[in-house]
């Protein structure tokens, strides 16, 4: 009917456009009950045809995404951004879809809520095992993925570090992981009491890993790197820890000697131990460095000295001077690590990033060495509450399977 209205008012048009009238009957008769209307009409006809076909086809040619439960769509335009869900075709390329949970051979990440099928990451899917979890305070993080995560580790016979920052991961899984055969062990840097220890000088394998070592240590005990002040700190640090791990007895080769060393020796005693070493010795080129700087040895051996302070901690250096933590274990067996370190104060955040650092390192030379270059045993980290932690910067360029929430 609106083609043979705009047909008849077409004839009007084109007949005699100077009294048109837009009533509906008359503008039909002409539509209706003449030849020129009926041509008129055809035409209309054909351009709402294509009007609504070119509708039609910018529509379906956007491809937009409806999301029904909150009535809006996802545009492709990218104006706004390209996240969204993502549907069933796209789904079924890279997840694994199973009717029994028995089936799931990789990491379980839900249930389809409309068919009750088991959605899952396959273990030789081409895609990495990185996983980030976003959510605010409260949307049940640590408990729907966090322990999701461990107990899929214990299901799998997989290794894993966890950080803790609150220490209810810890206390909610440890009896549990145990009576499924699993070394479990706590670098825990809030109630250092019940930590378990871990030398950490003795991981820098015979020097060949002082520079990581100092480098850690340095750049978390400041907020700016300053590069002349720092580096002869670093210099000296590198010094006493060298010394110490070549010169003191097993059980003496530990991170707070170095640190009584330079407390209780002045800086004329230090020059006289270094001045004493042979050329080849490791420590001697440090110390010379550090010595170049003359006039500011005395502030060095000062900054050092307070950025350190946490060493005076009669139970930070009990946890640093033993060895209960192997760190290349949890490749070889099953482990479960937890980092417990505040997420509201910085402390104790270099013993923490030294620690993540180490196992990093450690894990990935170990696996070098093997014939397959693969651990033994797969270590899985799940690093709770990962944005307030302490060890983002140990962990950004590490080639570990993560799952961060």
């Amino acid at each position: 009917m609106l083609a043979f209205y705009v047909g008849g008012l077409l004839t009007q048009i084109f007949k005699d456009a100077g009294s048109i009238r837009f009533n509906p009957f008359i503008c039909l008769y002409y539509g209706m009950f003449s030849l020129t209307g009926l041509k008129n009409t055809v035409i209309s006809l054909l351009l709402f045809l294509i009007i609504g076909g070119v509708v039609i086809y910018r529509g379906s040619a956007a491809g937009d995404q409806m999301d029904e439960e909150r009535n809006f769509e996802y545009s492709k335009k990218g104006t706004y951004g390209t996240a969204g869900y993502m549907t069933k075709e796209e789904r079924a390329k890279v997840l694994a879809v199973n009717q029994d949970l028995k089936n799931v051979d990789g990491i379980l990440l839900g249930l389809d809520i409309d068919n009750e099928q088991v959605i899952s990451l396959p273990k030789n899917s081409m895609l990495n095992r990185n996983i980030a979890v976003c959510g605010s305070q409260g949307s049940m993080k640590s408990r729907a993925v966090s322990r999701n995560m461990i107990l899929q580790c214990i299901k799998r016979g997989e290794s894993m570090f966890v950080t803790d920052p609150k220490s209810e991961l810890y206390e909610d899984m440890v009896s549990y992981l145990k009576a499924n055969g699993y070394i479990v062990k706590q670098w825990n840097l809030i109630s250092l009491e019940n930590s378990d220890a871990w030398d950490c000088l003795a991981e820098i394998d015979d020097g060949g890993l002082i520079d990581i070592f100092v480098d850690v240590v340095i750049r978390n005990t400041t907020d700016k790197f300053d590069h002349f002040y720092d580096n002869t700190e670093m210099d000296l640090l590198k010094a006493l820890c060298l010394y110490v791990y070549r010169e003191y007895q097993d059980g003496d080769r530990t991170f707070p000697e170095a640190y009584k060393l330079l407390l209780n020796q002045s800086l004329e005693a230090l020059d006289a131990i270094f001045d004493g070493l042979p050329e080849t010795h490791p420590a001697k080129g440090p110390y010379r460095l550090f010595s170049k700087a003359e006039k500011v040895k005395g502030n060095a051996i000062l900054g050092l000295g307070t950025r350190l302070q946490i060493m005076q901690n009669k139970l930070v250096q009990e946890i640093t001077s033993h060895k209960d933590i192997d760190l290349t274990l949890p490749g070889q067996k099953k482990c479960a690590y937890f980092c417990i370190t505040s997420d509201q104060d910085s402390t104790f955040d270099v013993l923490a990033t030294l620690f993540v650092s180490f196992l990093c390192i450690k894990l990935v030379r170990f696996a070098d060495r093997q014939p397959d270059r693969k651990l033994p045993v797969p270590v899985f980290f799940i690093l709770d509450e990962f944005p307030n932690s302490a060890i983002r910067s140990a962990v950004k360029n590490r080639d570990t399977d993560k799952a961060a929430a």
